[in-house]
């Protein structure tokens, strides 16, 4: 039983911030043909801050949910809670 309870722990630990922006480098530049600098790419308490120009920030406004939904189908339980 105290192994099930490590092992849980683990389970809900976080991906490092790498994985989380080249995850979002990755889908961004999918879905709207446009790059993303690592560098413009925050990750604090779970949510996903994105730097960019106004045509981009307007882009990936339309966009946001399809990006999140494609954050949790690769990432799963342990996405990032939102993008701003």
């Amino acid at each position: 039983m105290h192994i099930a309870l490590l092992l849980e722990k683990w389970n809900s630990f976080t991906p490092p911030d790498d994985t989380v922006k080249k995850e979002i480098m990755r889908i961004v530049s999918e879905m709207t043909g446009m790059n993303l600098a690592r560098e413009a790419i925050k990750v604090q308490k779970g949510v996903v801050y994105i730097e960019a120009d106004s045509v981009l920030k307007t882009e990936l406004a339309m966009r946001r949910c399809m990006i999140e939904g494609e954050l949790r189908k690769t990432l799963g339980k342990k996405a990032p809670i939102g993008v701003r």
